[in-house]
């Protein structure tokens, strides 16, 4: 049972666990003063700098950079040796003109691109800035500030479409449920909005009511998908929990939403973005690492011949050494001068050392400096027709190939694996809900349909049904009445039809609700399974329909989306845009909308969902009206509008309490939420791998549907679909209790948050019912097989890397054409590392005696009669290969 799980003598030890770390920064909403004291360890000033040198440090570190070159080394020796007098064989001063000429350049090149950005770092930390002064006479109001002068606890206000100048926690916003929308472009490049959230406890407040507010938060960390901290609004009040969807980073975009206000929590330097930012990289071709390595080479070469020389001369020197006076050639002594003496030499020893020398310059032209010249304007070639190759560029925008790093070139030709991410790099990472399993029944929509056509009616056959649907009219009888009457009149006049959602007969998924004399519908459109809709309408007492019911709930409920409403050309008709992290969640969730539960609306504690629930009840002469115009449009609307016919439905507006999140994770490979209904029921929805999924369920549930589930999982992976399995389980009163006194404490918690409610998501998320499992199609980018295709012609190597399951991925192997027909295909499946050893053993032996039998075949030589073959690893597998020397195996040819 789960409370035994989450028993009362638990909670001391978790509280302890749970403690503020001695390390947590204390944040003062408003009083930036006192945030930043002397024995707070916070940033000085909001100022950035990402520039790789300074006056100082310039010249060294830029001679650091270049000294890096080994040839560099060895034409500065050659300078330095040409200032000996016995070793000068051109000017000194001229000895360092090519090299200084060369190091010259560079410098200008490097300065040059250090200077811009310096630049950007000066326009960065001069934009300007709202900041919201609480304890001035000004609390009102805002004060302009540039973003350099922004500081730790102070109130900032950003505007639509503004970028957020600091790590601040969310306090409120344009929207009354405190959600707001970002585009985390500039730090993780994915161009979809985010949603963040303010607390309801602050967004309702005004600015003033927040000064003295304490955010307890961790220290600057990497991290910029986790955030632990907590605000008490009051000093004795209870402690808020603060996460990810509170806080927004520097860099971030504000979209869809008219302005923000945050408390600057990390500022400058201390940022989460800056703090991943490890400045401007010195990046080395592999052609420059190999010219490094023959350079040293060769001066060994070049050091064995000079020696060689070396020895001769001292060797003819000694044999010719009763000689040395009066030989031609060299003649030691100078007769010219009495007392004759003798030209500059220095005994055997010396002479040997300097032949040793003067043979270096003799030899100097083994490394020619030229070379390096000749490198950076080919280089410099090579950038400029790849710029202006119409080849390369993008079709779509216009835009060109951009070299923008001039030393790297050479490494585009030399490429012999490359390694890619499946969703969003292959893929559009535009998710199309497919199909569904719920309750054991396989329910698909194998023929699209037009916008707008529904199942003929049964009593008018080969007419056009034409519905409106009218959600929880709260107007009066004559209002009704005008409402009515006005629509009908709007089409006769207009020619304009309204096209909704039929309950009994639907087959494409639009769904349309009214709200306050507008029509909301759902931007995307879903095709939908005529049984199941049916069974939503005609049969949802049964089990199978209260199944189905729970299994859209869960896709509802169980997400992080945010629903927005966007206006369209026509005033009267509005779009229902979901917003999120996950396109898998916006697919589910536009699923659920196209079967009628529409969610509506999200805030931080609730979300609201219209569901196709009871019939509304009228009086008599209410359902003697509607009657009446069904009628008379049914026999008496114009040939124009033949077959027309009118269904007024009703649709229950219901509040769900969102009590918990527990967020998805690589361990538990599931999400689940917390939902208290409307009738004060406690559910618990999962969703998940069905590797994971199948491992918690109650005992007692039925064998035949997991089965029927489990068969129909792998049809849907083997078309090459996206799989989650659905679940749920019901909690009582007292497991409800004992959860919620963990989370609360976890929740809180600055130090181990995430491992805390790990550990209680993995006990509450156990002895579920399976309620179905969902399949969603994430499309191949346009070009992606082709390009694949040639990478492999190209003999170039292709990894993808996938969190799908093993069918899924080999099946969108084939669409990709990373696996064709004439491949054979290696599957290691290994959860040992002995296992896997043997396994990759058995691999390398199949491929060389597949390469010996093609040989003998065909007669050629071994080269020509290679074999291609698919390898195909799991996760575990993986992981043991990359943490032994099984690594070699994988790489062997």
């Amino acid at each position: 049972m789960l409370s035994s799980k989450f028993s009362h003598p638990l909670l001391p030890s978790m509280a302890s666990a749970a403690g503020d770390p001695q390390h947590a920064r204390l944040v003062f909403v408003g009083d930036p003063d006192r945030s930043s004291s002397p024995g707070a360890d916070v940033a000085a000033s909001n100022a950035i700098r990402t520039t790789k040198y300074s006056l100082l440090t310039f010249i060294p570190r830029n001679l650091f950079e270049q000294f890096r070159r080994v040839a560099y080394i060895y034409f500065l020796a050659l300078a330095l040796l040409n200032q000996i007098p016995q070793l000068t064989v051109f000017g000194r001063r001229t000895a360092f003109l090519p090299l200084g000429t060369v190091l010259l350049l560079t410098a200008t090149k490097d300065a040059y691109e250090d200077y811009q950005r310096h630049r950007s770092d000066t326009a960065e930390n001069n934009r300007p800035a709202s900041v919201l002064p609480l304890r001035s006479q000004q609390a009102a109001s805002t004060v302009g500030k540039k973003w350099k002068e922004i500081r730790v606890g102070e109130l900032v206000r950003v505007e639509a479409n503004g970028t957020i100048p600091c790590d601040m926690v969310l306090l409120a916003t344009s929207d009354p449920t405190g959600v707001a929308y970002v585009q985390t472009i500039n730090l993780d490049g994915e161009s979809n909005l985010k949603s963040c959230y303010a607390k309801l406890e602050t967004a309702a407040l005004a600015p003033e009511a927040l000064a003295g507010a304490i955010i307890r938060c961790e220290p600057p960390n990497l991290d910029i998908y986790g955030f632990q901290a907590t605000i008490e609004l009051r000093g004795d009040g209870p402690r808020i929990p603060l996460g990810p969807a509170n806080i927004v980073l520097r860099g971030c975009d504000i979209k869809n939403t008219s302005w923000v206000v945050g408390v600057a929590v990390y500022i400058g330097m201390e940022t989460k973005v800056m703090l991943n930012n490890s400045g401007a990289p010195s990046k080395r071709s592999r052609l420059e690492t190999l010219m490094n390595r023959e350079i040293v080479v060769l001066a060994v070469i070049m050091v064995g011949i000079c020696s060689l020389i070396a020895v001769s001369t001292v060797i003819w020197l000694h044999s010719n050494r009763d000689k040395l006076d009066t030989l031609p050639f060299y003649r030691r002594k100078d007769f010219s001068k009495v007392p004759p003496r003798d030209f500059l030499y220095n005994g055997l020893g010396l002479e040997m050392l300097f032949a040793f020398l003067k043979s270096i310059f003799r030899f100097q032209n083994f490394i020619p400096i030229s070379l390096y010249i000749s490198m950076e304007l080919s280089r410099l070639m090579q950038s400029f027709m790849m710029t202006q190759d119409e080849s390369m560029c993008h079709e779509a925008t216009g835009d060109k190939l951009q070299c923008r790093a001039l030393n790297i070139n050479e490494d585009l030709g030399q490429i012999k694996y490359v390694f890619s991410d499946k969703t969003g790099t292959l893929t559009e990472n535009k998710m199309v809900f497919h199909c569904a399993s719920i309750h054991g029944i396989d329910y698909v929509c194998r023929e699209p349909l037009t916008p707008g056509e529904v199942a003929p009616h049964p009593t008018v056959e080969k007419k056009f049904v034409y519905i409106l649907v009218a959600l929880e009219f709260s107007l009066g009888y004559e209002q009704w009445v005008l409402c009515f009457v006005s629509r009908w009149l709007l089409n006769c006049a207009s020619d304009y039809v309204l096209d909704v959602i039929n309950l009994s007969l639907i087959t494409y998924s639009i769904m349309l609700l009214a709200v306050d004399g507008q029509v909301w519908r759902p931007k995307v459109m879903v095709n939908t399974d005529r049984k199941l809709v049916r069974l939503l309408e005609t049969e949802r007492d049964t089990e199978a329909g209260l199944y189905a019911i729970n299994f859209f709930l869960a896709l509802a409920t169980c997400n992080t989306i945010v629903p927005q409403v966007l206006d369209t050309s026509d005033p009267g008709v509005k779009l229902i845009d979901y917003q999120g992290d996950s396109p898998d969640e916006q697919a589910l969730v536009y699923a659920a909308a196209a079967y009628g539960f529409v969610l509506i609306e999200r805030t931080s504690a609730h979300i609201t969902i219209d569901v196709l629930g009871q019939r509304q009840r009228y009086s008599f002469l209410s359902v003697i009206f509607q009657s009446f115009c069904v009628a008379f449009l049914v026999f008496f609307v114009p040939s124009g509008y033949s077959g027309a016919k009118l269904l007024y439905v009703s649709i229950e507006n219901f509040r769900f309490e969102v009590l918990g999140l527990h967020a998805f994770d690589s361990d538990r490979k599931r999400m689940s939420a917390v939902i208290c209904c409307p009738d004060k029921s406690v559910k618990l929805f999962v969703k998940g791998a069905d590797s994971v999924m199948f491992n918690i369920l109650d005992g007692s549930f039925d064998l035949e549907i997991v089965r029927a589930t489990e068969m129909h999982l792998h049809a849907y992976s083997s078309l090459g679909l996206r799989t989650l399995v659905i679940g749920m389980r019901d909690l009582s009163g007292r497991e409800f209790e004992n959860w919620k006194a963990c989370y609360n404490i976890a929740s809180t918690s600055l130090s181990g948050r995430a491992d805390l409610l790990g550990d209680i998501a993995i006990q509450v998320e156990s002895d579920l019912r399976i309620l179905g499992a969902t399949g969603i199609e994430d499309k191949l980018q346009q070009g992606v097989p082709e390009a694949i295709e040639s990478l492999r012609e190209a003999g170039i190597r292709v990894w993808v890397l996938t969190g799908d399951k093993q069918e899924t991925a080999i099946s969108i192997g084939y669409s990709c054409k990373l696996i064709s027909d004439n491949m054979s295909q290696i599957i290691i499946n290994s959860h040992s590392k002995e296992s896997c050893k043997q396994s990759l053993e058995d691999a390398i032996t199949m491929c060389e005696n597949l390469t010996i039998s093609r040989t003998q075949t065909d007669g050629g030589s071994k080269a020509s009669a290679i074999v291609p073959v698919a390898l195909i690893i799991d996760g575990p597998t993986l992981v043991h290969i990359l943490e032994t020397e099984l690594e070699d195996g994988v790489n062997a040819d």
